[in-house]
């Protein structure tokens, strides 16, 4: 379980690293991935995002105890902010719902690791039973990350509107703890 410390995604190799998303985290860089039509995908891709309501996004997840966390990548002797991953718990179901966001360093298998790791802790530390998520069917990176990592999949047809587009599919995943 990850509390205020760090956790490495690999003991051996420091190099990718989790830690509690903070306010040092919203930059313009970070406000920027939440504005990017390219990586908007999420239910809130209509909205506008800037400095204060990243902190009240922030408030409430540290005020529901959900597990909000920076994906940061070490590059020159720093660490550099490369994404976020989000992992909502309902203790009454034993159940988490994951989301995740990489802003920088795409296609590098990041998004992969942490996926991973994030649902291990749902099961291990958080003594979840299942995990979900749920993903446009235009998003073929995160539609990518379902079925390496195992997860079953649920079609959800014309789920989205897109302007000036055809409507798109949600995909739920699932996986169960084994």
């Amino acid at each position: 379980m990850i509390k205020n410390k760090v956790t490495y995604l690999d003991k051996n190799n420091k190099s990718l690293r989790l830690v509690k998303f903070n306010r040092n985290h919203i930059s313009k860089t970070y406000l920027g991935w939440l504005n990017d039509k390219k990586l908007k995908f999420s239910q809130n891709r209509f909205s506008k995002h800037n400095f204060p309501s990243a902190i009240k996004y922030l408030k409430e997840n540290t005020k529901n105890k959900n597990l909000f966390l920076a994906v940061e990548l070490l590059n020159d002797k720093r660490y550099l902010h490369v994404g976020n991953v989000l992992l909502r718990i309902d203790k009454k179901n034993k159940r988490g719902h994951l989301s995740i966001l990489i802003g920088i360093n795409k296609n590098k298998g990041i998004g992969f690791q942490v996926w991973k790791k994030l649902i291990q802790i749902a099961f291990n530390s958080y003594n979840c039973n299942l995990v979900v998520a749920g993903a446009d069917s235009l998003n073929k990176p995160m539609i990518r990350i379902f079925k390496k990592s195992r997860m079953s999949l649920i079609k959800m047809p014309n789920y989205f509107f897109h302007k000036r587009k055809k409507k798109s599919d949600l995909i739920i995943s699932y996986i169960f703890k084994k």
